[in-house]
């Protein structure tokens, strides 16, 4: 495969669709708890259609053998010497492709056959189907420079992790990623696009208030790979539902950031000071503000003025949002927590770059004739999510309604993670709203109101420490 291309891109894009269309009828299984535990080369059967010799179908074969073995053979069989590339005994695994939970005698486990597919991965991209799983940095140096993409690399290592907590859940979640580098990768081959199966819930396995919707970061999402590695790095599930309201959040690693604006940045204003804070503790943050539906659901009614299930839910106070935290376990973000996720890591006056168009953000440009010509006026505001989302994955930041912090407002900012203490009487919102200019959608923008005012363009998101 590699050989037959003159790009080596191309070629890591055919290897990865190969490992899709493998990977498809094993996620099916998964869905069935079943568990191959024997996956190689060898159980992998290549067959030409009589229509189309270019065109390639997969079986797989031996499927289930694996998950019967008993404990008392495998112990028995790690005492024996056998070649890494020989099936043991009658359902038992082949080393090389084996995870070490497998080879210590664990129970079968659905991330036993991510940690082989990752393998024969590997082995493909680089030629020769005698290596075992890679370890240390040096292999993505050496892949990176054949071709292989971040989003590759970043998905390639959730397979073959040592921890199993830190797999990639199932071959579902990996067909599911695979497809999208796929998808926006488009390669001059042959090789038909996999058929992707029903998708299938993940349990909890870490967090007890939430469910894990993906454990490990989406490369097409947060395209950073430093980024990436930072989240990884804290041991927590990337994407999670909370259990109490429903509500899908996201990981925020610690980290530093300069808040503020510098003051040579347009229509910055005096209470925007520049000074260094440190995000000591990772937690969690909303995907975007919080819809109707989900406040419904939890205070049994809708203040909102702009009705809509999945548009934000407004014309709610600060006391509003407390009431609603009580009932969930949920918080208001401080405002450093707050800008920090904003920026994600941007120094310029939006998350987007040092501007912003309608197709980004819902805010006043919305709301010009020229907009309407093109089917973009709003003047109110839109369905959570429905843009853009930041380089950590966050949408709605900049404009559809401002959001309260959990601070109350003093013209230096905190210097740290932790909230202030009001001592104005107002409390903090940001990130501007629908009905507001450029300037007002600004990452570094802030502004505050008593915290029983309610308006139309006021609405939250909630956080939650991670531990």
């Amino acid at each position: 495969i590699m050989a037959s291309f003159d790009d080596v891109e191309k070629a890591s894009q055919a290897v990865a669709q190969i490992i899709a269309r493998i990977a498809t009828p094993v996620a099916f299984a998964h869905q069935q708890n079943i568990v191959h535990r024997d996956l190689k080369p060898q159980n992998v059967l290549v067959r030409r259609t009589q229509s189309d010799l270019n065109s390639v179908n997969f079986k797989i074969t031996d499927f289930g053998i694996g998950g019967l073995i008993r404990t008392e053979e495998l112990k028995q069989i790690q005492t024996s010497s056998v070649s890494a590339g020989e099936t043991l005994s009658k359902g038992t695994f082949t080393p090389i492709y084996s995870s070490r939970q497998q080879q210590q005698g664990a129970s079968p486990d659905k991330r036993d056959d991510v940690f082989a597919l990752g393998v024969i991965w590997y082995q493909l991209l680089i030629n020769d189907l005698t290596k075992e799983a890679p370890s240390g940095g040096g292999w993505k140096v050496r892949l990176r420079a054949n071709g292989v993409t971040d989003e590759m690399l970043a998905l390639l290592e959730g397979c073959i992790e040592s921890d199993l907590e830190d797999r990639i859940p199932d071959a579902q979640i990996l067909v599911e990623r695979l497809t999208k580098i796929i998808s926006t990768r488009p390669v001059e081959a042959t090789i038909a696009q996999p058929v992707i199966a029903p998708p299938v819930q993940l349990p909890t396995t870490s967090l007890e208030w939430a469910e894990i919707l993906e454990r490990h970061p989406d490369p097409m999402v947060v395209t950073d790979a430093a980024v990436r590695d930072r989240m990884t790095a804290t041991k927590l599930p990337w994407k999670i539902r909370d259990n109490a309201s429903g509500i899908v959040m996201l990981l925020v690693p610690p980290g530093e950031f300069r808040m503020g604006s510098p003051v040579n940045e347009t229509d910055r204003e005096k209470d925007e000071t520049q000074h260094r804070v440190t995000i000591s503790k990772a937690f969690y943050l909303s995907q975007s503000e919080i819809p109707q539906e989900v406040w419904q659901k939890v205070m049994g009614a809708n203040p909102s003025f702009f009705r809509g299930s999945q548009n934000p839910v407004e014309q709610i106070s600060w006391d509003d949002c407390q009431a609603f935290c009580g009932a969930t376990g949920l918080r208001l973000p401080s405002e450093a927590e707050w800008e920090y996720a904003c920026r994600a890591g941007t120094t310029t006056p939006f998350s987007f770059g040092a501007t912003i168009t309608p197709q980004q953000v819902n805010y006043s440009g919305n709301n010009s004739d020229a907009s309407a010509a093109k089917g973009l006026f709003r003047a109110k505001t839109v369905v959570c999510g429905i843009l853009p989302a930041n380089p950590f994955g966050f949408r709605d930041m900049h404009g559809n309604v401002w959001e309260w912090c959990q601070d109350g407002y003093c013209e230096l900012a905190s210097t740290t993670q932790e909230a202030l203490e009001t001592k104005m009487g107002a409390y903090i919102l940001r990130g501007g709203g629908w009905g507001d200019d450029l300037d007002g959608c600004r990452s570094s923008i802030r502004l505050s109101y008593a915290r029983g005012d309610q308006f139309n363009v006021l609405g939250c998101p909630v956080a939650r420490s991670a531990v």
